[in-house]
């Protein structure tokens, strides 16, 4: 067995979590760090809009759109590292940018894709007074080469509109919604006062290739094909997210909030909503707290986990740190079914799913985006905008690049064999499977330990060891008889609250000749 001597060793370094979605190691870009080497302005709220742009500049890596209070887009061209290599600001007279953008140029951002086939992605700018959208064609170093404008006075916006509704409203690429080759985008308009005062409205704009507006659909308590109850001030599309073609009848869906709802509409061919489900309101309850935390302003942030189905991401920028009052903000990862149930959270906030210590009143969580896969490691990362983030001055802002762990193996400096697996992750109600793989030893004793806390950095003869034996407490050990082969555990997992959210740090250990040895570790949080 493993010698007992290891529980007097002192800690030799900090725990690393490996829950899948959570952080690996992150890089923040400001005033002062990752690379950014433009001019941001006090109180300038970098970071307060984002968009992922894909490859810009041709060098495998996708590149970043940053909004700021101060009316003005930044291109950020990164690299594998996500530290910028270059970039561009954007706005009046900057960046080859030749309108005249008005108010809060940039107060939403929209990727729409390779309109011209020009090998380049295509963005999106709204900007306020006159309420315009502006479709910015990108050069390879960032700058705009050309311009178009979609316009709420076009003649294809049918019934006609005005300006007002679409005050605040955001936009949101859909993808070719027509299948002309062209991208396509939502407009949200939540101050349209069909069926009552500021009930709200989504107009689905199809676009052509030069970026002008092709057709609209509205989407309102009187058009579309809506038959939800829309209140008055329900302001529908105060927020949108792209689903993707969830239900798989190949046509997008968007997930919409509306007063404290949050809806999925699943459009059909015409872009009007073929059906539509309230998705409910659901909580997350921070480890020792007595309450939740309701979560909204869900983002599709991908495939997190490799289930097959979308998890969605919720900014917390207000968020205080358990026992202190320290409002640190974070982001919730929620991992969920099909029908965007969702099965598990994970929190990542300051000193949690593997971040270090972040500034105090930062508003870091809002937006949260996803980015793709910047170091080629199989799992998706993200971006977190920190728009009040005072590196190098009050409120200039800041953006976070959080690298993902694509699973739940963790395995320290690798010195271990990685011989434990886990069919699914665990949730409450349910049996969870691990196996340890004995290969290659005479018969001997497989055990399964399971602890609160992670370790790295513990060398014993047997390998190192992986979970906290020292300062951490002990949730579970298993032990049974194997033959030189494959040994299964199957554990009941309560159908208790209480468990929901509790980290598991869980290790294995192989005896038998040649001698014994420790596995690779798993680290995993119980979802419902």
């Amino acid at each position: 067995m493993v010698a007992l001597g290891f529980l007097s060793f002192v800690l030799l370094a900090t725990p690393v979590l490996a829950q899948t979605g959570s952080v690996l190691r992150s890089q923040k870009i400001s005033a002062l760090s990752g690379g950014l080497t433009g001019t941001l302005d006090l109180d300038e709220g970098f970071g307060s809009v984002l968009a992922p742009l894909g490859d810009v500049d041709g060098n495998g890596v996708a590149d970043l759109a940053v909004g700021a209070y101060t009316g003005s887009v930044w291109i950020l061209l990164l690299d594998s590292a996500g530290l910028v290599v270059a970039e561009r600001e954007l706005g009046a007279g900057l960046g080859g940018f030749t309108g005249t953008p008005g108010r809060f140029f940039g107060r939403s951002l929209a990727p729409l894709g390779d309109l011209d086939g020009d090998g380049i992605g295509e963005l999106a700018v709204c900007s306020s007074d006159p309420n315009k959208v502006w479709v910015l064609f990108l050069a390879a170093d960032g700058s705009v080469r050309t311009h178009s404008e979609v316009r709420f006075s076009d003649p294809a916006f049918q019934p006609p509109t005005f300006g007002r509704p679409f005050d605040w409203g955001t936009i949101v690429a859909l993808g070719d919604v027509d299948g002309d080759g062209a991208g396509d985008l939502a407009w949200a308009a939540p101050g349209d006062d069909d069926g009552g005062a500021d009930t709200g409205a989504i107009w689905i704009v199809r676009l052509n290739a030069d970026g002008t507006t092709k057709s609209t659909q509205k989407i309102s308590a009187t058009h579309g094909g809506w038959t939800g109850a829309l209140e008055p001030s329900t302001e529908l599309g105060v927020h949108m997210s792209s689903l993707g073609d969830l239900d798989g009848d190949g046509h997008v869906d968007l997930l919409v909030r509306g007063g404290w709802d949050n809806w999925i509409l699943h459009l059909d061919a015409s872009a009007s909503v073929g059906s539509q489900d309230l998705l409910p309101l659901w909580g997350y309850r921070q480890p020792g707290a007595p309450q939740g935390t309701t979560l909204y302003f869900a983002e599709n942030v991908g495939d997190l986990d490799g289930d097959g189905v979308i998890d969605l991401a919720t900014g917390l920028p207000e968020f205080r740190v358990r026992g202190t009052g320290i409002e640190t903000g974070a982001v919730v990862l929620s991992f969920t079914r099909s029908d965007l149930s969702v099965r598990e959270h994970l929190l990542l906030s300051s000193e949690r799913g593997g971040l270090g210590t972040l500034p105090a009143e930062s508003y870091f969580g809002y937006p949260v985006v996803p980015v793709g896969d910047l170091d080629g490691n199989g799992a998706l990362d993200l971006a977190v905008g920190a728009s009040a983030d005072s590196d190098g001055g009050h409120g200039k802002g800041a953006v976070w690049i959080l690298f993902l762990d694509p699973d739940a193996t963790r395995n320290g400096s690798g010195a271990n064999p990685e011989t434990l697996t886990q069919a699914a992750e665990p949730v409450l109600g349910a049996s969870w499977s691990t196996t340890l793989d004995c290969s290659g030893h005479g018969s001997g004793i497989a055990l399964l330990m399971g602890w609160n806390r992670p370790l790295s950095g513990l060398f014993l003869p047997e390998g190192e060891v992986l979970v906290d034996l020292v300062a951490g407490q002990r949730l579970f050990v298993r032990v049974a008889p194997h033959a030189g082969g494959p040994v299964s555990f199957t554990m009941a997992v309560p159908n208790d609250v209480l468990l929901f959210d509790l980290e598991l740090h869980v290790q294995g250990y192989v005896s038998g000749a040649p001698g014994g040895r420790l596995s690779n570790a798993l680290d995993v949080v119980i979802g419902r």
